[in-house]
């Protein structure tokens, strides 16, 4: 009988004690949300190259080793160029508090945003690699070589290392990106400011400083009748961020905007104006669960900005899971902006995967608006964004709207499809089809389909700079047309592109109207032909907070608009983030 127990006894221990089972997977396994600990070397600006990687269990604390390269009047250090905050409160353990520089170091602590990490704890270390250990933010996959954004860092995973794991990838949990992060992510090029600087320890400010000029020549489409404009544009934008939790953030923003104008028709003019911009609280679960809470003026914007990129005073309700996100909204404009835009009231239901990388959404767009004549339109989409072909950045946008306007009923069907393809080092090209139907003449319906009237239709291919998908002069609603596109990249640097893209535009049903263009001549109403652009587009994103964009753009008309000469825009824009 003792020998049976002795015997059991001696199974438990070896069962305990051995080894865990090591499994290994490749890169395109992993997906944000995810922690990991990934050991390396820093090479500097940012860049952090693997040399191993292993995904772990969320943890309390995000971690930084490596030798600490300065130490300010404050106490404060700078390792792997992350400025980290040290307090009264931080645990330091066999190390001079004011004389940390030039330590090998494991910091341990929470990650807020750029300039903004807390340590609580800070051990020595012996030598070695440097390592991090905390969130995927984001995994972007360029001809075979992933890149993921963990807290402040870009972490190249080159093609030969696996990604270690002890447990099968679905038993992992993951987690929401902290409060800080979510103010950095997903903001198009206009919107995102610099690391600012922290004013206390919950209060930062950060700002944006540019510089427009733009030039149009025959957007009449007649060099015989002068109505060239050329625009000098500056702006300053303040943003405020009051962080006191993890659970709460609020947002204050300002902005000047100062225009001088030179226009060949109505002269010389100067327009100056300040206002509000974003300014809202966000809570995080305030009621436990999986709820979130937004209110006050939200910058609601998407991928593609297709659906929408503008302020609006709303109410937004989130419901976060770890396959997917469904957000439900009512909003309206209360002040600064257009008188159509200030009679609306909308509602907006969007149901995603939560994957950036591999996005599926569904959504409802329904807006009512308070005009002379009675409108209302509802918007019923699907959508597939992102890298589902080896090597490509590919969209699908699948679109019915249906309404009433004056009494009449209005519906219609759009679609936007492409892709584009990385398939050089250097060089990526993109096609794309978009159409968005017309009304046939005689129907009791007006079946012209029309986009919510949010959206702004800016976004990339593969390049560093947004830019108006369906052409920068013409730059027209979806609404009666048939666009082709294609277009070329050169991508000498990560930080530096260079696009070459031609639009055509048919319309759908013959008509006298372009909606939303930007061009001041009608079509003619008996030929479908509206002609076609090119588009030059530079960008490049400086080491210094500096981006520089310039573009180049020509429209040649077609036979919808007769006898008629071609147009011309130029545009330089700087912007300085701090």
């Amino acid at each position: 009988m003792r020998l049976r127990y002795l015997f059991l006894a001696l199974f438990w221990i070896l069962l305990v004690s051995r080894p865990a089972l090591s499994l290994e997977s490749d890169a395109t396994s992993l997906r944000p949300g995810q922690w990991i600990e990934v050991r390396g070397n820093y090479a500097g600006e940012g860049f952090f190259r693997a040399s191993r990687v292993e995904i772990i269990e969320p943890g309390q604390y995000q971690v930084l080793i490596g030798t600490v390269s300065g130490q300010d009047e404050q106490g404060h250090i700078s390792l792997l160029d992350q400025h980290i905050e040290i307090q009264d409160k931080t645990d330091i353990d066999r190390l001079p508090r004011d004389a940390l520089a030039g330590q090998r170091v494991k910091v341990e602590g929470y990650y807020r945003g750029p300039r903004k990490f807390s340590a609580r704890e800070v051990d020595p270390r012996g030598e070695g690699r440097e390592r991090i250990v905390g969130r995927i933010d984001r995994v972007d996959r360029r001809r075979g070589t992933v890149v993921l954004a963990v807290m402040t860092y870009r972490v190249e995973i080159p093609a030969d290392v696996r990604i270690e794991h002890e447990a099968p990838l679905t038993s992992y949990q993951t987690t929401e990106p902290v409060i800080g992060q979510l103010l950095y992510e997903n903001r198009d090029d206009d919107d995102r400011f610099g690391e600012g600087y922290w004013i206390s320890e919950h209060l930062q400010v950060s700002g944006q400083a540019q510089v427009r000029g733009i030039g149009e020549r025959e957007f009449n489409l007649n060099e015989r009748d002068a109505e060239n404009r050329d625009d000098l544009e500056s702006s300053v934008r303040a943003r405020f961020v009051y962080q006191p939790s993890e659970s709460f953030y609020a947002v204050a923003e300002f902005s000047h905007r100062q225009l001088w104008r030179s226009d060949e028709e109505d002269g010389r003019s100067t327009d100056g104006n300040s206002k509000l911009g974003e300014a809202f609280v966000y809570w995080r679960r305030p009621l436990g669960g999986n709820f979130n809470v937004q209110a006050g003026r939200i910058d609601f914007d998407d991928a593609r900005e297709f659906l929408y990129d503008q302020n609006l005073d709303a109410v937004r309700l989130s419901w976060d899971r770890p396959s997917w996100r469904a957000e439900w909204s009512y909003s309206e404009t209360l002040s600064d902006g257009s008188p159509v835009d200030e009679s609306a009231s909308n509602h907006i239901i969007y149901f995603s995967n939560r994957d950036d990388e591999r996005h599926l959404a569904a959504y409802l767009i329904q807006r009512d608006f308070d005009l002379p004549v009675d409108t209302r339109r509802t918007h019923i989409g699907l959508r597939v964004l992102g890298e589902w072909l080896p090597e490509q950045e590919s969209w699908l946008e699948l679109t019915y709207m249906d309404g009433k306007t004056a009494g009449v009923n209005t519906r219609g069907l759009a679609w936007d499809v492409g892709t584009s393809w990385q398939f050089h080092d250097l060089w990526s090209i993109t096609l794309g089809h978009a159409w968005a139907q017309g009304n046939r003449p005689g129907g009791r319906e007006d079946t012209t389909f029309r986009q919510s009237g949010l959206q702004d239709n800016n976004a990339k291919f593969l390049g560093v700079t947004s830019f108006r998908y369906y052409g920068e002069l013409v730059d027209p609603e979806l609404a009666n047309l048939a666009i082709i596109t294609a277009g070329i990249g050169f991508h000498p640097h990560n930080k530096l592109s260079l696009d070459l893209v031609w639009h055509q535009f048919r319309q759908d049903q013959l008509s006298t109207r372009l909606a939303d263009s930007d061009l001041d001549k009608r079509p003619n109403g008996i030929y479908r032909d509206l002609g076609e652009e090119l588009d030059l587009v530079f960008g490049w994103r400086t080491d210094h907070d500096l981006d520089i964009e310039i573009v180049a753009a020509r429209f040649r008309p077609g036979a919808a608009f007769g006898r008629a000469d071609s147009a011309y825009l130029g545009k330089v824009q700087l912007r300085y983030r701090f």
